[in-house]
């Protein structure tokens, strides 16, 4: 984080609000970035599966349409 918002200054009695936020929404983002990073990975998994496709899609699926 520090390469991000430079150094931080947390010294007793050193409270800077503006920089809290920012801090916070960076963290925010990370996560939202992260969640969405999982979902993709969790469909191209799904989308290995020929039958799955097939389901999904509203296809019959018969044995060997994989390949």
């Amino acid at each position: 984080m520090e390469e991000i918002l430079g150094a931080e200054d947390w010294v007793e009695g050193t409270f800077d609000k503006d920089e809290d936020d920012k801090l916070r929404t960076i963290k925010k983002k990370i996560q939202e970035i992260e969640e969405v990073d999982g979902l993709k990975k969790e469909a191209i998994e799904r989308g290995k599966d020929p039958k799955s496709r097939a389901l999904e899609s509203g296809r019959e699926f018969k044995e060997g349409d994989g390949f």
